[in-house]
């Protein structure tokens, strides 16, 4: 049996220090770094709860070790509750069920959570309530743009959250005008080489990191930019439901937002973005123009500050914004005819043909990729000026009942989601502005 123990979690100054080690003797040291000291937000707060949480991050980070092994059970020194240990054997299944699929390996192998009992459950008194405000988590593309436009017109104390910055998250904080930044560097360091490569669930270990930096910055909120799109898999297997975007969907962050507020360290978790398909968050961006030159929603080659042009990733997002306005295509990318780009088409292909398996990526659902299909169709001026082989997939591929489909993927927008009570009114109105 293969084992992984989280051997310390621990916050000084300006550094969060993750130990792993290993049933092979790996060992796996992890430093984020911060752009400002946090002992002082943090020196108020109960002791015990917020190693809780720290443990949390620690066990969420744990899927990057996966690199080296694939382990039968995690150790943690946390004394477990039911749904604790539940969420993160949940977490570690089906969260990793891609990263199995994709290393060839038992699609129903599971990882069992095993708890040493070192640190027992809080029992400080929970703190009163001092926090006010929001932090954003920022990826760098359009969902995080949209999220700080959302959160913006209801709540007006924000700061963006960023792990690992990079050219073009940085241009999007710019793009925001919200001075106010958080940011963590992350580096790792290991005794072993890699065994695996492959997807691992980043969402889970962002929301406890973006729970942490609200704790820094004093903010209420931790706000994150995950959509309703999320909760579709890509394709079952032997009976294991495989959704690349699964620590995404929304049951996840029901349990995740439970397990944040349980801690009684003040915080609300929630995705402003939830009730919306990935086509609506696209509606909503395309009218914020200042972002069209900062955001990257290409996974391969964000880091450098390119899109690819050859990725389901790029295919999609260049599908929604033809659909919904060329000349938006063009300000970002120079040419309002870049979805005929031939790199292009079979990803395309794969997002609106329902026989194909939906490509493992950050891509919205196959009705809602038909539904862009139809926009750009019944664009006849536009429609007319693509290749032919592009115009008969996506005419052959719209849905039949273009108008029914269109208004329940457009025009709907109060779908089940975890935003505060408080903010939903003028949350809703705001969907309303774009999207009725």
């Amino acid at each position: 049996m293969t084992w992984l123990r989280v051997t310390s979690a621990t916050l000084s100054d300006t550094t969060l220090r993750l130990v792993f080690h290993t049933s092979a003797d790996v060992v796996l040291e992890t430093i984020f770094t911060f752009n400002r000291s946090v002992s002082a937000s943090l020196d108020k707060l109960p002791k015990d709860r917020l190693e809780r949480l720290l443990h949390y991050i620690a066990l969420g980070y744990a899927i990057y070790a996966f690199d080296y092994d694939y382990y039968d059970e995690i150790r943690t020194p946390l004394e477990l509750t039911t749904e604790e240990r539940s969420f993160f054997e949940d977490f570690y299944f089906n969260g990793m069920a891609e990263f199995r699929v994709e290393n060839k390996l038992p699609i129903t192998r599971k990882t069992v959570v095993t708890s040493l009992y070192d640190i027992a459950l809080p029992t400080s008194r929970i703190p009163a309530k001092t926090l006010h405000g929001a932090v954003v988590a920022n990826g760098g593309g359009k969902d995080g743009a949209t999220a700080i436009e959302v959160i913006r017109s209801v709540c007006d104390d924000l700061e963006w959250f960023t792990w690992n910055l990079h050219p073009n998250r940085a241009a999007v904080i710019k793009a925001a005008d919200i001075p106010s930044a958080l940011v963590t560097n992350s580096t790792a360091r290991t005794n072993a080489t890699k065994k695996y490569k492959g997807h691992k669930p980043l969402n889970g270990l962002l929301a406890f990191l973006t729970t942490l930096a609200a704790l820094i910055s004093g903010k209420e909120y931790a706000v994150l930019a995950n959509e309703y799109s999320a909760n579709e898999a890509n394709l079952t297997i032997d009976g294991v439901s495989v959704n690349h975007q699964y620590t995404k969907s929304f049951p996840v962050e029901q349990k995740l937002a439970r397990l944040i507020d349980a801690t009684g360290l003040g915080v609300t978790y929630f995705s402003i973005l939830r009730p919306l398909y990935d086509l609506q968050i696209m509606a909503i961006f395309i009218h914020f123009p200042r972002y069209f030159s900062a955001f990257i929603s290409c996974n391969r080659q964000a880091f450098e500050g390119k899109w690819c042009m050859e990725c389901a990733k790029c295919a999609f997002v260049v599908l929604c914004v033809t659909a919904l306005d060329p000349s938006a295509a063009k300000r970002i990318w120079g040419d309002d005819k870049i979805i005929a780009r031939p790199e292009l088409y079979e990803h395309i292909a794969a997002l609106i043909i329902a026989a194909e398996d939906k490509p493992f990526e950050c891509v919205g659902t196959l009705e809602e990729c038909q539904v862009a299909a139809g926009m750009i169709r019944n664009q006849a001026a536009f429609f007319a000026t693509l290749p032919k082989g592009l115009q008969t997939l996506l005419s052959q591929h719209a849905p039949p009942a273009f108008d029914a489909s269109c208004n329940a993927i457009i025009h709907v927008y109060k779908r089940e989601n975890s935003i505060p009570q408080a903010l939903q009114p003028d949350v809703y109105a705001f969907f309303a502005k774009y999207l009725a």
